[in-house]
């Protein structure tokens, strides 16, 4: 998913989502010269933790 997009989804600004992908904060994934958030790979990260209430 583009940064633009994924920005506007989660309610920040794409300079935000750009500081989070630069820090590794994001999973993406490269094609050509565009690097993309990795929506599938987030989904599974965020599975894979335990949650405790």
């Amino acid at each position: 998913m583009s940064r633009r997009k994924f920005a506007d989804l989660v309610g920040v600004t794409e300079d935000t989502v750009t500081g989070w992908i630069n820090r590794g904060y994001l999973p993406v994934v490269e094609i050509g010269k565009y690097r993309l958030v990795n929506l599938a790979l987030l989904n599974k990260h965020a599975l894979d933790q335990e949650f405790s209430l």
